[in-house]
């Protein structure tokens, strides 16, 4: 007969006493969602007649660090793992799987919980182990900045655990100081706000982006020894800028190392600890440094093409490992099971040559300014094959884990439109798997998350199953997120794949702007968005929604579709002003002046109303606006400066 639970006859909850917090709130979880299925919540106990759901913690060798085991036995279903992290992964894969729940968006709307008087589980024997070891998401802001609330932040963890995604990437941001200091680098809101909902869920820590300066912070440490700085143009500097220190410096090098021993002391739960460059180009001009430079590369500090093979930076990339090897020794040493991340990104993202680095050393290499019409693999186009080839490079060459940086939402500068690059995605991961990538940290902020969120939502599946078929993704997010009307919706992404297929097979260009790549590509490029779609399609994007909004059964389901269609406005004002822009460049490049100046004007006058839409409904995790807004302004910007020099003859530098 198998499992049965109904609202007549709701199982009670087995909890041993001494259970993990994870356990405990899996538990609180379990409860909280039968509740709302049955219209009748289960009791939590320590023990309890036939019919029970158990949750605990098992010795199981077979099963990894984060797996579980769902079995029934009678009148007894049981979720056991052998960390508590695993029985928390298993009761929401239970929800999902037996109950029918769908938590494919950000908690409460982004979620579907059908209404039952009972549910067949039937006799279930199931053991799931996660294909990808590193499953996540990043999280970053200042304590002064109000770009998001802690709120979604805690959503967004909330919505990886549900989804089986692990680590927690946060990002020290810098405030700018006190007592003379220009700035500090902090993660006070982080601990104080978010790490308390990490904890009881059992997920875990990487302390991994920008964050060199955290390590050895100029408020601190520059007006006494400026020596442990870069030297730039014959000058110790503080500017933050990639390789920022003085690398050859003993002292530098050891005092570094010893802020990282400090802060593990200070933070046992942290797995991985990055020592990763700041962002931007640069590394130390003095005589020691170059001392470690291969003597037959030209010195160069950046930026170069580094889509390019010939945009590989040797000698920096040496100088990085040599720092991170140090580190990795020691917090080896102290801290033989925490991580030490490192950055392979830009003119650094190649191998090291010449220096083999610690096992202990996780790289990420970041694949920055990928083509999303693509999958990365060997045959390929162009700059897609190149990120393959560097990959092949790292596996041959660090025996270590390695994890790739992926810009899933575009970049932060896509100024929250849209990347439909779930299908490609599907299509790539069996051979990186194959290749013996690790996982991904993605690239990712609490105010775009549903813009995004297929893409999100598709990672963390495939962290877990390897023959993912698009469609029934497609669906399984779509019900989760607009419930009965799903359907309603469909051809919005349907739509939006299907031009970014065209792109990919037809060759065509995505848009004429310069600063595109090949053709047949489609970049993290926010300028090329109308190749997704023009007017004739939005206007089809609203009828999506006037016909949902028509149908939808709940309260949930019309403000889910409501934000939609702001977001539709949203690319809607983006997409016109991008094209007028584009316009503008055209004309501009055919020297005719005056309608140049006019179109650049006209440009200029659209980035306000952008900006106003996006300030009325930022904070609902739908779009951003401190990212976003900083890019429009600088787009208005340079379209300002463009009318300077056409309109006073200077000269355009």
């Amino acid at each position: 007969m198998g499992f049965t639970i109904s609202r007549q006859s709701v199982p009670a909850i087995v909890v041993p006493q001494e259970a993990a917090e994870p356990v405990r709130f899996a538990s609180q979880e379990l409860k909280r969602y039968l509740g709302r299925v049955l219209g009748k919540e289960p009791i939590i106990t320590q023990s309890a007649d036939a019919p029970a759901i158990a949750l605990k913690i098992c010795e199981d060798t077979n099963l990894s660090q984060e797996g579980y085991e769902i079995r029934t036995d009678g009148q007894t279903l049981t979720i056991s793992a052998p960390e508590p992290v695993g029985v928390v992964f298993g009761t929401y894969y239970f929800l999902t799987q037996y109950v029918g729940c769908r938590f494919t968006g950000l908690a409460p709307d982004g979620e579907y919980i059908p209404q039952r008087e009972s549910v067949e589980i039937g006799d279930v024997a199931v053991r799931r182990k996660p294909k990808l070891w590193y499953r996540g998401l990043q999280f970053s802001k200042s304590e002064d900045l109000n770009d998001y609330p802690a709120e979604t932040a805690i959503k967004r963890i909330d919505w990886m655990a549900k989804n089986g995604m692990n680590f927690v990437l946060y990002t020290p941001k810098y405030q700018f100081g006190e007592g003379g200091a220009d700035r500090f680098y902090t993660d006070t809101w982080f601990f104080r706000h978010i790490y308390p909902e990490v904890r009881k869920r059992g997920l875990k820590l990487d302390m991994n982006h920008h964050n060199l300066f955290y390590w050895l912070p100029p408020e601190k440490y520059f007006k006494k020894h400026p020596e442990w700085y870069a030297l730039r143009n014959g000058k110790r500097s503080a500017y933050p800028a990639q390789l920022a220190i003085c690398t050859s410096n003993a002292q530098a090098v050891e005092t570094l190392v010893q802020n990282v021993l400090a802060y593990l002391r200070e933070h046992p739960e942290v797995e991985i600890v990055g020592v990763i460059p700041e962002d931007g180009w640069g590394m130390c001009e003095c005589e020691e440094c170059r001392k470690l430079d291969f003597p037959d590369e030209k010195f160069c500090v950046g930026p170069v093409d580094y889509r390019k093979p010939e945009g590989e930076n040797r000698s920096k990339a040496r100088r990085y490992a040599l720092l991170v090897n140090e580190v990795a020794r020691a917090v080896k040493k102290e801290f033989p099971s925490v991580y030490v991340g490192m950055a392979a990104y830009i003119d650094i993202q190649w191998p090291p040559r010449d220096v083999v680095l610690e096992d202990n050393v996780v790289p990420w290499v970041a694949i920055y300014w990928r083509c999303g019409a693509h999958p990365l693999g060997p045959h390929s186009c162009p700059v897609n094959t190149l990120f393959w080839d560097i990959l092949k490079e790292w596996k041959k060459a660090h025996v270590g884990r390695l994890i790739l940086y992926e810009y899933y939402m575009g970049m932060a500068t896509y100024r929250s439109l849209p990347f439909p690059v779930a299908e490609v995605m599907i299509r790539e991961w069996p051979g990186l798997k194959k290749l013996g990538v690790d996982g991904a940290t993605i690239q990712s902020t609490g105010e775009s998350h549903e813009t995004y969120g297929l893409n999100y939502y598709t990672f963390a599946r495939l962290g877990w199953e390897d023959n993912l078929e698009y469609e029934k993704v497609l669906d399984d997010y779509l019900l989760g997120m607009f419930g009965s009307v799903a359907s309603e919706v469909r051809p919005i992404w349907e739509t939006l794949v299907g031009n970014l297929q065209r792109i990919e097979k037809l060759g065509v260009r995505a848009t004429p702007y310069k600063e595109s790549v090949d053709e047949g590509c489609f970049t993290q490029n926010a300028w090329e968005f109308n190749a997704l779609a023009d007017s004739r399609a939005l206007e089809g994007f609203r009828a999506c929604c006037r016909r949902a909004l028509k149908k939808a059964v709940t309260d949930r389901e019309r403000r889910q579709v409501e934000m939609l269609l702001v977001s539709i406005r949203y690319w809607e004002l983006a997409g016109r002003a991008m094209d007028v822009y584009f316009q503008a460049t055209r004309v501009d490049e055919k020297g005719e002046t005056k309608k140049a100046v006019k179109l650049y004007k006209d440009f200029i006058s659209q980035v306000d109303p952008i900006l106003d839409h996006e300030a009325r409904f930022v904070g609902r995790g739908w779009m951003g606006l401190s990212n976003d807004a900083d890019q429009w302004r600088r787009s208005g910007e340079r379209a300002r400066r463009r009318i300077e020099v056409l309109t006073t003859g200077m000269k355009n530098v």
